[in-house]
């Protein structure tokens, strides 16, 4: 017996398959024969290959006997073959046992056959056991083994109209990274079916993990049974014969919607923070409800200058779905990359029946207020983050918030001479107008009951 990976092989041409071997029949009697399918393949090392291949039973100790071989012409680098087949027969002088059944090949410069490697992931054997009577083929169970824990459909599905579906799955074994189907078969005609997702996804050994798709139904109105499929030869594809993880769940597909959505703000949008610098990442949150019929189109937060309320930017663009009567928390987020300036936030989306965006109401919830600032020119770091001054640079007045009573704000020129004295006498919110301050840099020392803060902030005009 030979043993896979010992002789004079050379490293120059190594072949991989993408696939796992597939047999056309389970099992079969000793003297009968089967096909076996080798997919895709393909030389990755860096010389062209000139020798043969096939496929070849292997036991614990090596190489037992090649089943079945065909010579090759040549198989340059980076290139191989689709599918071929061999026809094999497990003769009767191979003693009863298991052995495992692979793709080998070997060059013109090679005394032993070598196995191609796959994946990790995918297997590249067939498991083989031989009896007296039969000899039987199988998966190994390196193959992936997904379950399915939970399964939903957020909010309708419309004919149409974009479907939601979340899946909880857990593998059990190899890595997985092929796809999930999400399947559509009609509850009194299983000739009426649709395959609504199908999406590729990873999923590591032993890994649980929820997922979210998208999908559009397009089968009529009417009942439906649903199935979540999945990919356990790891191929990369899901045909009608995949493995179904549920029996089946009862469905409704309803008719197209026609009512137009009617989008409202339960709540004022909000910011973590009203500061920036022109790197940070905003996000910005909104609670949004659907208060008419189906929706699935863009939203965004535009940026407005306060100054004069000129479009800079905006802050992202995504697309979002909303159920009749359906409330959700959305978040846009994105890098403000703005000059120091005060800005306003609006929220809006997209109204496909005047192709115009529409500010979500009431207005009061669909705007803020926040500032972009120059940390190296405007507020000193001493302050250990806890007084900001905004906007820097101002222009008519400056605002700061403290949690702590402030006794008094002295505002001093950049040689120290003051100039403004104010007794607050409160906390929260404060604001001193500027507007009689002429173009410069100032320092604004801010004393409260615990502390004595030292801030810079530049008067723009």
């Amino acid at each position: 017996m030979q043993k896979a990976g010992t002789g004079t092989s050379s490293p120059s041409y190594v072949f991989t398959l993408d696939y796992p071997l597939a047999s056309s029949i389970a099992s079969m009697g000793r003297t009968e024969k089967t096909t076996i399918t080798v997919k895709r393949m393909y030389n990755s090392g860096i010389n062209t290959f000139r020798g043969a291949r096939g496929v070849a039973l292997y036991n614990s100790t090596g190489l037992v006997k090649v089943l079945s071989s065909v010579n090759v012409t040549e198989c340059a680098m980076y290139s191989g073959w689709s599918a071929t087949s061999f026809s094999i027969q497990v003769p009767t002088t191979i003693s009863n046992g298991s052995y495992k059944l692979y793709c080998v090949y070997k060059g013109l410069d090679q005394t032993d056959w070598q196995i191609a490697n796959t994946p990790n992931g995918i297997s590249n054997y067939l498991n083989v056991l031989v009896t007296d009577a039969s000899s039987t083929f199988s998966l190994p169970d390196a193959c992936p083994k997904l379950t399915l824990n939970d399964f939903s459909v957020i909010g309708n599905l419309y004919q149409n109209k974009i479907g939601r579906f979340q899946v909880n799955l857990t593998n059990s074994n190899s890595e997985y990274y092929s796809v999930v189907a999400v399947y559509l078969v009609s509850t009194t005609n299983n000739t009426v079916n649709q395959y609504v997702v199908i999406d590729p996804i990873s999923l590591a050994a032993n890994e649980t993990k929820t997922l979210n798709f998208i999908g559009v139904p397009t089968l009529a109105p009417g009942d439906y049974y649903l199935y979540i499929g999945y990919d356990p030869l790891n191929n990369r594809f899901v045909s009608p014969t995949a493995t179904m993880l549920n029996t089946g769940q009862l469905v409704k597909i309803l008719p197209t919607p026609t009512e137009p959505p009617s989008l409202t703000l339960t709540a004022q949008i909000s910011v973590p923070n009203v500061l920036y610098t022109d790197s940070d990442l905003i996000t910005l949150t909104a609670q949004i409800q659907n208060n008419g019929g189906y929706f699935y189109d863009k939203m965004t937060a535009f940026i407005y200058s306060k100054v004069d309320n000129s479009y800079v930017a905006n802050l992202d663009v995504k697309r979002i779905v909303f159920d009749k009567n359906e409330t959700k928390s959305v978040v846009f987020t994105g890098h403000i990359g703005l000059p120091p300036n005060q800005y306003i936030a609006s929220l809006n989306y997209w109204d496909s029946n005047t192709s115009k965006w529409i500010v979500l109401t009431p207005e009061i919830n669909s705007s803020i207020i926040f500032s972009s600032i120059d940390r190296s020119t405007g507020i000193d770091q001493t302050t250990a983050e806890k007084l900001f001054i905004y906007p820097n640079p101002a222009y008519d007045e400056i605002h700061f918030n403290s949690q702590e009573i402030v006794k008094r704000v002295i505002i001093s020129d950049i040689s120290g001479k003051s100039i403004v004295l104010v007794r607050p006498n409160v906390n929260g919110e404060i604001t001193i107008p500027i507007d009689y301050l002429a173009k410069g840099t100032y320092l604004v020392q801010i004393e409260t009951t615990v502390e004595h803060t030292t801030c810079k902030f530049i008067k723009a005009k």
